[in-house]
Order: structure tokens, then C-alpha cells, then sequence
């Protein structure tokens, strides 16, 4: 990729639609322009939206390919920091195209996935962390998820991460500064070197620890809450599935294991998205399809954050208490419009559609309103990063609390500043005046 290069790309699905947005980003970007409309682009203002005839090429009517709403943003106050172009076209690919090949034809390239948001990180419009938080939203799938991508894009977890580098540079700079002091009692270094972990390194490593436990809850809260539908043939199971989804995704029979396979579904409730599997019946068979949806069963319910234990009877099937040990669990009557269950959590009328009851108490046992207090958002890669420097940190305060190495409690703090940076997407070479950087800003004025 060449920063310099003018790139375009359609900017909105590619599909049928009222609209099409093409987006031309670079510095070629106005002068390509002058080869498909008769404006005068000197007259051009920007951020003020103009309507205009686009050609293949201007100087000739017969190739007019559509009449535009042009905006133009002059960098750096645009996305990507440099001269954008806008083009808001009829909503036909084949439009869309016939311009994307114009500007091509007069100095523009294709641009590659993410490029646009690529050129607005190396031209400082954003951090990596804001980039990266772009993807999340658009591909977000419920409010909450929308939320937690908008505060990543707001800077929320650059803020964050610059705090933990800066308390890590505290830590750090101390640690160098006694390493350096020439002047000190060479038999105080362990001393002093321990003050430090206990004072400076032990509260980063308890930020870092915090950082993580937010970020893990807003993922979880972020990627929706998977909830398996478990029971016997035939208690209502896919009823119940299809009440709460508000489609037929299962077939309903009164035929037992009539559900073969998993049956998936998804709903939105309190902002959050659930996912639903309902299962097929935890019973002994010889049909062959059917063991294999046993099988499948027992692996969903492994991998849920809820279980809907589903019965219209009894709770006190053996096999499938042994399955839903140790999960979060919510006994569920169904056919409450028929009769009552004994031991039910909750009753449910799939029939009446009568699931106010177990949506609440599924937000409630998914710890919603915690997790959410409790979320900060970042992105897998992002939580790896953290995960490295607690070890880091962790390594380091074992070598000066446990073998009293003190260069070794240095080093390993600075690698942690070299995790930072490569997260930030900054060079490790910015490592060393960063550290320095430190050590000085805590001499007085004028020194």
C-alpha cells in the first residue's frame, strides 16, 4: 500500500438499493474529479454538497453515466485526513461501477479491504484501537454490541491502555533512575528495587487485571449470550423456541425426537443478543441420525452461558441433571396454559406466547446489568496483548520478590512497555524515549 496513492472504493453494500456511495480518498482526488463533472473545481467548497452530471469523461455527452450528489472534504477534516470525495449515486451497482472505473481510468486505484480506515490510522485521525473498534460496529449485532463498539471508537480504550503505559513508564522509570544513580549504595538496589514492585509494579499489574475482567465482560456482552434449550422428547422444547424467536425455525410434532439436530435461533432482549439452540431429546436411541443429535446436544449445552431445562412434568430426569451440573440453570414449566409443574422456576405458555417472566429472569441470571457496569470494550486481539503484559509483570515481580534479580525486574517491566506499543501500533524503538521521556519529566523546571 502507498500512503500517497488516491484510492476508491463503493462504500455501501453492493446490492439494489435507493443509494450507492462511492468514496474517492487521495490527493489526486479533485483533479480526477475535473475529468468527470463541467464544474469548475476551484469553486468547489468544502463539507457543502453539490448535485452534478457525472461522465466517463466529461467531454463526452454520450458518457453520462449518472446525475450525483458530490461532496467534497478537504484534509485533514476528513475520515482519512487527506482530500475525499463523495459521490452519492442512484442505488445500481452497474452505476456505481461505471464510476469506480472512471476515476480509475484517470489516476485512481482500487482500494484494498480496510484501506480507507488504514489511511486514516497513518495519518493520525485515529488509534489502532479506534481502527480496530470501526470493524466491531459495523458488525455489531444488537444495541449493547453498538454501545461498546461506539465507546471503543470514542477513544474509551485508548484511554485506557495510555493510562496502564503510563503507570508501567512510572514504575519503570523508577526502577532505571536507581538502576543509573551512580550515586547510591549499590548493597540498597534490592531494597529499593522491591519498594518499587510493591509500590509501582504491583498497582499496574492490578489495573492490568481490571482492564482484562472489563474487556471480558464486554466481549461476552458484545458477541450475545448462548443459551441451550435441553429436556425430554416432546415437552415443548421447540415450541418454546420458536415462541421466543417469533418464527417457526422448528418443526412441532407430537412425535417423539421429532428435533434431530440443533435448531438455532436469536432475539434481542434488554439490549443484548440471545442465541438460542434448542436440542435434540437426552434420551437412549438406535436411530443413528438421532445419536448424532444427542451428541450435538450435549456439546451445545457444554458450550452455554444458560440452560433452559424444559419439562412439562418433573425436574428430576437424572441424565439430564448430571448434563446441566455446574451451568447456570432455569427450570422451565411449559404448557403453563394446561397445568402447573412442580419445581418449575418459571412457567411458560409457548401457546399464549407468555415469556415475559423468562426473559427477565435469563437477563437477570446472565448478570446483564453487572456486566455491563462492569465493560470496557476491546478486541480479542487487544485482551491478548493484555494477557501478555500481566505475565510480563507477573514475571517480573516474581524475579526480584523470589531470586532478587533486579536487572531481570527491569527487563521484563520494559518488555511490557514493548507489548504496549506493539498494541498501539507504535515501534518498539519508541520504547527507550518513552522511558526516558519519564525519568526527566519528574526534574523540576528548568533543569
Amino acid at each position: 500500500m502507498e500512503l500517497l496513492d488516491t484510492i476508491v472504493a463503493l462504500g455501501t453494500p453492493r446490492m439494489i438499493g435507493a443509494l450507492a456511495v462511492v468514496r474517492l480518498s487521495g490527493p489526486q482526488s479533485l483533479e480526477i474529479l475535473s475529468h468527470l463533472i463541467h464544474k469548475d473545481i476551484k469553486k468547489i467548497k468544502p463539507n457543502e454538497a453539490f448535485l452534478a452530471n457525472v461522465y466517463g469523461d466529461k467531454e463526452k455527452e454520450d458518457s453520462l453515466i449518472d446525475q450525483a450528489v458530490i461532496t467534497f472534504f478537504k484534509g485533514p477534516r476528513s475520515y482519512t485526513g487527506e482530500d475525499v470525495l463523495e459521490f452519492s449515486l442512484h442505488g445500481s451497482p452497474a452505476i456505481a461501477d461505471e464510476v469506480i472505473e472512471a476515476c480509475i481510468a484517470y489516476g485512481a486505484r482500487p482500494a484494498r479491504n480496510g484501506e480507507f480506515t488504514m489511511k486514516a490510522y497513518l495519518n493520525g485521525k485515529m488509534t489502532l484501537l479506534q481502527a480496530e473498534g470501526v470493524d466491531d460496529f459495523i458488525k455489531a449485532q444488537s444495541k449493547t454490541a453498538r454501545d461498546l463498539a461506539i465507546s471503543s471508537l470514542r477513544g474509551e480504550s485508548s484511554s485506557n491502555v495510555d493510562e496502564l503505559k503510563n503507570k508501567l513508564l512510572d514504575a519503570i522509570s523508577e526502577a532505571e533512575y536507581i538502576l543509573e544513580d551512580d550515586l547510591s549504595d549499590h548493597s540498597d538496589y534490592l531494597e529499593e528495587m522491591k519498594g518499587v514492585a510493591e509500590n509501582k509494579a504491583v498497582p499496574v499489574l492490578d489495573y492490568c487485571n481490571k482492564l482484562l475482567l472489563e474487556a471480558h465482560n464486554a466481549q461476552r456482552l458484545y458477541e450475545g449470550v448462548d443459551v441451550a434449550i435441553v429436556g425430554k422428547p416432546n415437552v415443548g422444547k421447540s415450541s418454546l423456541l420458536n415462541a421466543l424467536v417469533g418464527e417457526d425455525k422448528a418443526i412441532v410434532t407430537s412425535i417423539p425426537g421429532t428435533t434431530r439436530d440443533i435448531v438455532e435461533g436469536e432475539k434481542e432482549i434488554a439490549g443484548v443478543q440471545f442465541r438460542f439452540k434448542d436440542t435434540a431429546g437426552i434420551r437412549p436411541t438406535e436411530d443413528v441420525v438421532e445419536r448424532l443429535g444427542v451428541e450435538r446436544s450435549i456439546k451445545a449445552i457444554r458450550e452455554a452461558d444458560i440452560v433452559l431445562y424444559v419439562s412439562d412434568s418433573s425436574f428430576d430426569d437424572k441424565e439430564a441433571l448430571d448434563l446441566v451440573k455446574g451451568k447456570t440453570v432455569i427450570k422451565v414449566g411449559s404448557k403453563g396454559d394446561v397445568k402447573k409443574v412442580v419445581g418449575a422456576e418459571v412457567m411458560t405458555s409457548a401457546k399464549e406466547k407468555d415469556l415475559g417472566e423468562l426473559e427477565k429472569m435469563m437477563v437477570k441470571k446472565a448478570n446483564i446489568a453487572s456486566a455491563k457496569a462492569q465493560a470496557s470494550y476491546m478486541s480479542k486481539r487487544d485482551m491478548g496483548y493484555l494477557a501478555n503484559l500481566a505475565s510480563d509483570i507477573q514475571e517480573a515481580l516474581k524475579a526480584i520478590r523470589v531470586d532478587g534479580y533486579v536487572d531481570a525486574f527491569s527487563d521484563m517491566l520494559r518488555r511490557g512497555i514493548d507489548v504496549l506499543n506493539d498494541m498501539l501500533g507504535v515501534s518498539s524503538a519508541q520504547t527507550g524515549e518513552d522511558i526516558y521521556t519519564t525519568i526527566f519529566a519528574h526534574f523540576c523546571l528548568g533543569k
